[in-house]
């Protein structure tokens, strides 16, 4: 199964301030996201700073429950 899921610009990156946090599997866990994704997403935040994601969809993913940052 393919996960075609957008993810706004404030996810991409409060998700990588997440997994500062508590590690990345754990929050990629709590986020109902694959590792691999967001290790990709900290690398991305790490060579582009605050430039990342931009133009990434400004699609909302729904925050609660799973999905929930705090």
């Amino acid at each position: 199964k393919v996960n075609n899921m957008r993810y706004d610009k404030d996810f991409k990156l409060q998700a990588p301030q997440m997994s500062d946090e508590i590690s990345v599997k754990a929050a990629a866990e709590q986020l109902g996201l694959k590792d691999y994704t967001l290790a990709d997403w900290r690398k991305i935040r790490k060579e582009q700073g605050e430039n990342a994601f931009i133009g990434s969809s400004n699609r909302q993913v729904s925050m609660d429950g799973k999905r929930s940052l705090y």
